[in-house]
């Protein structure tokens, strides 16, 4: 019995050490491909945010409900993201689908949307 007990102290004090070096490995890849969205504090280390200018017709609605933001996060690619804050990739989108060529992620957002 003691045997088995010097056995089971000694499996439990073994070295956490190559778990540690690949969580910290992982999580410097994660943060390596954050770097580009991370600021530096540096001049010119990123480009200014584009001025959005947003239909006038929007100022009239009401804010979303919050589900309808979850949705829309998740659902929408960042590249999408991307072009509907730039004013030619929001014209680019809304000719695409007014010739009926829709996103696959516009088409598979849920039908209750």
């Amino acid at each position: 019995m003691l045997v088995f007990l010097t056995g089971i102290v000694f499996a439990a004090a073994q070295d956490p050490t190559p778990t540690y070096k690949s969580d910290l490995s992982h999580l410097q890849e994660q943060i390596k491909s954050l770097e580009h969205v991370i600021p530096t504090g540096r001049a010119g280390s990123m480009t200014a945010p584009a001025r959005i200018e947003w239909p006038p017709i929007l100022a009239k609605l009401d804010d979303p409900p919050e589900s309808l933001i979850q949705i829309f996060a998740t659902a929408i690619p960042q590249t999408a993201c991307r072009s509907l804050l730039d004013r030619e990739g929001r014209s680019s989108i809304s000719s695409e689908m007014k010739a009926s060529n829709t996103p696959d992620w516009f088409n598979n957002l849920p039908s209750s949307v």
